[in-house]
């Protein structure tokens, strides 16, 4: 079974893996620097992780005792694939094109714009009417003799 970490934990303990490559604000290591302060577990982490770090860098390069090599590609083969992906680019792009200025237009239609939206909803007063309809049917309901149950 697994051991719990609190959130702040959870997330001092990424800090402390970016402030290995110093990749932390000043503002940010204070904050580590003040949990640390306060939690026993992640300040050991941070020994553990520095002390590991430091073994691995100072490590010696190792060398393979065979070369690596990877295979090429025939050129041909890598020149094939360029072309399709250029050619699949080239017809999204009109696609896209075509679909965001034939969106707004009828077609087969005079060039006519329509939408998918239903007109009422373009007017201005809208909203209003809503808002008014609203407040009648509270003060109907307030006003009214029979109450819901």
């Amino acid at each position: 079974m697994g051991s719990y970490f609190s959130p702040a934990c959870v997330r001092v303990r990424g800090q402390i893996s970016l402030d290995l490559d110093g990749e932390l604000s000043h503002l940010e290591r204070v904050m580590v620097a003040h949990h640390l302060e306060r939690c026993g577990a992640c300040a050991a982490f941070r020994d553990g992780l520095f002390a590991f770090t430091s073994e691995l860098r100072e490590a010696p390069l190792e060398t393979p005792e065979h070369p690596i090599v990877l295979p090429r590609l025939r050129r041909r083969r890598l020149e094939l694939r360029a072309a399709a992906l250029s050619v699949g680019a080239a017809a999204a792009s009109i696609a896209l094109m075509l679909g965001v200025g034939l969106g707004e237009r009828d077609v087969f239609g005079a060039g006519s714009k329509t939408s998918a939206r239903p007109a009422y909803l373009d007017s201005q007063n809208y909203e209003a009417k809503l808002v008014k309809q609203a407040t009648e049917f509270r003060l109907r309901e307030m006003h009214s003799h029979i109450r819901p149950v």
